[in-house]
């Protein structure tokens, strides 16, 4: 824990800048930066957490590679910046 501690210390302000200075550009959608990171990082928490059930269960077996590119893939969507024509339609 506390190496996991030290290891965030250091890489999260660093990640929170970057992911600031890519909405402040308006590569990605603004929102609080921490949140953005919570919704990568959650779905690739309970897919470790879930793996082993689904695998023995149901036969899960999708690699692991082509699952996280589908998670990232997934999150750069959701973070897509609302274009103009979709805020004008709203």
């Amino acid at each position: 824990a506390e190496g996991m501690r030290e290891s965030m210390a250091r890489g999260l302000p660093d990640l929170l800048g970057y992911l600031t200075n890519q909405m402040q550009a308006g590569r990605l959608r603004r929102m609080q930066p921490v949140l953005a990171i919570q919704l990568l990082a959650g779905p690739i928490v309970v897919h470790l957490l879930t793996r082993p059930l689904a695998e023995a269960l149901i036969g899960f077996q999708t690699p692991e590679s082509e699952l996280l590119d589908e998670i990232v893939h997934a999150w750069l969507r959701a973070m897509a910046p609302e274009s103009h024509t979709d805020a004008d339609a709203g």
